[in-house]
């Protein structure tokens, strides 16, 4: 299930200190030292998947299947004194062996994602972060779409944002994100969605590390194939960036929304909050954190309305000069409140999803590599979907 859109993606734009905050997959990193401004990886795998279609069978009867899977990704960063770009393509086909009913055999995923930033002179800067992809697989780093896999989805996002320094204290940053979200499934296009943002925010410069904001958030949310889900949402938030150290950064923000729908489901307004920490503790090891409470605009055919909670957690390591790690947690927990069409009351949803992988170097661009990916999602009643599922795989990359 997709989180908060105000939550994830107008992070980015809104809190100009904050490179990545709640969609770990976007967002400029830290710089490294000695990156290439061009490269390229191809990579081939085989794997198991205990519960390809993400049944709700118990794990004793889940149906699992090995498949295969390869790998194209590209990528190109470019600065200078005015501009810097970060651009990633990535293509993957995945061929199942059985995958079982209701489950396409081979599937085609795609995705391309690019961040750039201009300084155009001491007073105005402009962002843009762009997304586009085509995926099977929940992408749980950035949350867009819905938390089961799907016979495909499309997935568009962009977020410009135009920071003018009024003073060398006081800045105002102008911001518009654009998301569409759609489904191939029939059976999930009462989730596609049309998302735009508006956000307007004053920034203090409160000492040469720290900064305080204010910010308003204006969201129209438009379900083409679901009118009653229809929404106006409006912010009203309080935030404040550190940066801490050279390597760590951190950005919080707090608040209120409330929610008018154009249909039956009425208003609805909770407390707000927006929370990240970036921590580069050396070349070769960084942290990603961030954490979100608002309301979800989405699941279950947007016909609920409810509070949602979602944290996550990334960690990279370079272990050695030839093996390397990287792991990953998420969690939501999510509460539902009735609408005209559904059973009254409130119903819960919890998901979590964690990975593992590593990479071993077999010679001087040729990695071994091993991964493991848990998912959980337990739901309190028939109207949310829960599943267990397990990957693991096993492959080769080569790096250029």
């Amino acid at each position: 299930m997709r989180v908060a859109l105000s939550g994830l993606l107008a992070i980015f734009l809104v809190c100009t200190s904050a490179s990545a905050q709640g969609l770990l997959s976007l967002g400029q990193h830290f710089e490294i030292e000695g990156f290439k401004p061009w490269t390229a990886s191809l990579s081939s795998q085989v794997g198991w998947d205990s519960n390809p279609g993400a049944s709700s069978q118990d794990g004793n009867d889940d149906k699992g299947s090995a498949y295969l899977q390869n790998d194209v990704t590209l990528g190109y960063t470019l600065k200078n004194q005015t501009d810097q770009i970060d651009l990633t393509g990535n293509y993957s086909n995945q061929w199942y062996e059985d995958p079982g009913p209701g489950v396409q055999k081979s599937n085609n995923n795609w995705k391309i994602a690019a961040n750039y930033t201009r300084k155009e002179s001491r007073v105005l800067t402009i962002q843009d972060t762009f997304y586009i992809a085509h995926q099977t697989q929940p992408d749980f780093g950035v949350g867009l779409t819905l938390n089961r896999p799907t016979n495909g989805s499309l997935a568009f996002y962009n977020g410009l944002s135009v920071s003018c320094a009024l003073s060398p204290v006081l800045s105002f940053i102008s911001g518009y994100n654009l998301t569409d979200v759609r489904y191939d499934d029939e059976i999930f296009q009462t989730e596609d969605y049309l998302d735009n943002l508006f956000s307007e925010q004053l920034k203090l410069q409160m000492s040469r590390r720290t900064s305080g904001s204010f910010s308003l958030r204006y969201e129209i949310t438009r379900y083409e194939h679901n009118p009653n889900a229809d929404s106006h949402t409006y912010f009203a938030l309080v935030g404040l960036d550190h940066q801490f150290s050279r390597y760590l950064q951190g950005s919080i923000n707090v608040g209120a929304e409330m929610r008018e729908y154009d249909g039956p489901l009425g208003n609805s307004a909770s407390p707000y909050l927006e929370a990240s920490l970036n921590y580069q503790a050396s070349q070769y090891t960084n942290w990603r954190w961030y954490a979100n409470i608002g309301q979800s605009a989405a699941g279950n055919s947007g016909q609920q309305n409810g509070l949602s909670c979602w944290t996550g957690l990334s960690y990279q390591r370079q272990l050695t000069a030839l093996l390397s790690l990287n792991l990953a947690i998420n969690y939501e927990w999510t509460t539902y409140s009735g609408g005209p069409t559904i059973t009254p009351g409130d119903d819960t949803q919890q998901m979590v999803s964690a990975s593992a992988n590593l990479s071993y170097k077999l010679w001087r661009n040729v990695s071994l590599t091993a991964g493991y990916t848990f998912t959980d999602v337990v739901g309190s009643s028939a109207l949310v979907t829960s599943y267990r599922r397990q990957q693991a795989t096993l492959g080769l990359t080569a790096s250029f």
